[in-house]
């Protein structure tokens, strides 16, 4: 059983890497777009993916509350256990 849970987890962690990567696609697509279509250069220093708009400021994504209403929609992150090396890319996994 701990082998199925393990190669389970295994998948789970390797769909975990694909969403992220497809997300960050998107979003470099969206900085181009944006770039483009409003004018300005997508390496400004005023872009800042760590950060959010938050109560009309920029502010550290990790500084942010979490929305008591949304918090069962945040999904955690899939362990590393039974996963070995790393991803598509060969870099390990985020913690």
């Amino acid at each position: 059983m701990k082998i199925a849970h393990a190669e389970l987890d295994k998948e789970v962690w390797e769909l975990w890497e694909g969403v992220v990567e497809e997300n960050e696609l998107g979003f470099r697509k969206a900085l181009r777009q944006a770039s483009l279509l409003f004018d300005i250069r997508a390496d400004d220093d005023h872009f800042d993916v760590g950060k959010d708009v938050y109560q009309k400021s920029l502010v550290q994504i990790e500084d942010i509350p979490p929305c008591p209403e949304h918090a069962e929609d945040t999904p955690s992150t899939p362990s590393r256990e039974g996963r070995k090396g790393g991803g598509a890319n060969g870099i390990e996994g985020r913690d």
